[in-house]
């Protein structure tokens, strides 16, 4: 019994980690979520925001000459 204690209060070996040249884990994974989520999120959005903008100036161009249609039809009835 004497000899399992003694086991069990003796420290255990540390086994050397083997070194890494490359990036620590937290690195990996903000540069994982950062390139694979948010750079294609913020692409995503300014080609929307962008075309969005045309499509509403294209919109607005219609607008204004229907209007100018209207008002010359009316001028002349």
């Amino acid at each position: 019994m004497f000899r399992s204690v003694l086991h069990l209060a003796r420290p255990k070996r540390q086994v050397p980690r083997p070194e890494s040249s490359g990036l620590p884990d937290l690195a990996q994974w903000a540069l994982t979520v950062g390139l694979g989520t948010l750079l294609p999120g913020f692409a995503l959005f300014k080609l929307f925001t962008a075309t969005g903008a045309v499509e509403a100036e294209r919109g607005a161009q219609e607008e204004l000459a229907r209007h100018q249609r209207l008002g010359r039809t009316a001028q002349q009835v």
